[in-house]
């Protein structure tokens, strides 16, 4: 950990000290034959980082400063022309430096990323500056990668999370053959995961805990994603205590593909549920095919759109239905208590009892205090998030012609004996930049876009 501050910096004298650290970092990258992106092509539209207005007036000691970004990077394996016309954007070829150039021009601590393949292509690219771990599901073509500096970072430790293999009751019930779905309560095969990964600062005791994932993307499981956050609540718990990390700040960051209405966004930050949530919740709680094979299955046609529908955009926009298909479930029946599902109880008792709530939710809390900086969030759109938590997240992480969401968030479980402050934020991109959607030549090479904070903590 480095020398203990006795002073806090201005926000003009961080802004000088990251200017000279990039430059230092450039001349050495030009020393050693290696240059950042320049091309048109390879270009992105940089944003600018908020800062912070009011600092805490109370005299505190900066222990430490530390920068995360998460991002859902779209995996090339993901790319379909007709889930984004208009794009001239979706060649790797062209993503791939774009990808690079994000990681490297924000050039954070920490990186949770999803939706990471092309490994052979992206990794040459940032390794004179991140290592990394990665994780995938099982047979996934792209999965998840936790980036961390290379000269601030020892790895300490990791653990994957395999939600479908995870239980979620214990006990025993009368028809032993179903005991162990029981056990899981779980209402499709998803094959998400979640990756933990404890950072140790290099020349001291302290470090950080992060974890990310990617949960299941069909907006009509509300439950089956809800389940996913208690078992990620309660595996990150685990592992902190496991290997004795609690003392460690812990982030949790990804693409939850909820939005902040979701009555898991709400359980993870201490929000009250809503009756509309709960009947929500209620409605998704069913069994699909992959886990009772006696369901009857949809005709041909419709068996083949859905087939892969375990990936983003594997049955998006694809179904010609009367009703929207992604807010449908079909291949399903309803639950029956054999199956194990958790009523909203049992959920509410799952993220309790993992001790890691409520969180908090960086981009929520800050942009609540600069309501005039012309940031859209949340609440512009859904009026039903007026003075709740979630309503300041921004409106948009998802950004194409055919969706239009807010997904992606970074979440803080503070030391004890540490107090967090948010210095600034990665400005959102602003709506007309990103035209009829993302990925876009000059703008982003995927169809979310990054979140970044910094953050200062203080004893």
């Amino acid at each position: 950990m480095p020398s203990k501050g006795t002073f806090q910096l201005s926000e003009e004298q961080l802004a000088l000290q990251a200017a000279r650290k990039a430059l230092k970092e450039k001349k050495a990258l030009g020393s050693s034959g290696q240059t950042t992106p320049t091309s048109v092509e390879n270009s992105i539209l940089q944003r600018q980082w908020l800062l912070r207005r009011q600092i805490s007036s109370e005299t505190r000691q900066i222990d430490d400063r530390l920068s995360v970004m998460t991002w859902n990077m779209l995996a090339q394996s993901l790319v379909r022309r007709e889930l984004f016309p208009g794009s001239d954007a979706l060649k790797f070829a062209q993503r791939g430096p774009m990808l690079s150039c994000e990681i490297l021009t924000y050039d954070t601590d920490v990186l949770c990323l999803q939706e990471v393949d092309r490994l052979d292509v992206l990794l040459p690219a940032i390794q004179h500056r991140y290592s990394h771990v990665y994780a995938a599901g099982r047979k996934k073509q792209h999965g998840c990668m936790v980036l961390f500096k290379t000269e601030l970072f020892d790895l300490h430790s990791s653990q994957t999370i395999y939600y479908d293999e995870e239980d979620v009751r214990q006990g025993e019930i009368e028809d032993e053959s179903k005991v162990d779905l029981w056990r899981r309560g779980t209402s499709r095969i998803t094959k998400n995961i979640a990756l933990i990964v404890a950072l140790k600062r290099k020349g001291s005791d302290d470090g950080v805990v992060v974890a990310t994932t990617h949960l299941f993307w069909h907006p009509a499981y509300v439950y089956e994603r809800a389940k996913q956050v208690g078992i990620l609540l309660r595996s990150v718990s685990s592992f902190r205590k496991q290997n004795n990390l609690e003392k460690w700040p812990c982030f949790i960051a990804g693409d939850l593909n909820l939005t902040p209405d979701d009555v898991a966004y709400s359980l993870i930050v201490g929000e009250s549920i809503t009756p509309q949530q709960q009947h929500i919740y209620d409605y998704s709680r069913v069994v699909h095919v992959t886990i009772d094979p006696t369901i009857p299955k949809m005709p041909t046609y419709q068996i083949h759109l859905e087939q892969n529908d375990d990936e983003e955009g594997g049955g998006a926009g694809g179904e010609e239905e009367e009703n929207d298909p992604d807010r449908v479930i079909v291949n399903s029946r309803a639950c029956i208590p054999s199956d194990g599902l958790l009523d909203l109880e049992e959920l509410k008792d799952l993220y309790r009892e993992s001790g890691m709530t409520p969180m908090r939710s960086l981009y929520d809390e800050f942009l609540r205090t600069l309501e005039d900086e012309g940031v859209e969030t949340m609440k512009t759109r859904l009026k039903a998030l007026e003075g709740r938590k979630g309503g300041d997240e921004p409106a948009y992480t998802s950004y194409t012609r055919f969706w239009k969401s807010t997904l992606d968030y970074i979440f803080l479980l503070p030391p004890g004996d540490r107090t967090a402050e948010v210095e600034s934020i990665l400005r959102p991109h602003k709506t007309e930049d990103l035209g009829t959607g993302i990925p876009k030549k000059g703008v982003c090479g995927s169809d979310h876009i990054s979140l970044g904070v910094r953050v200062a903590f203080q004893t």
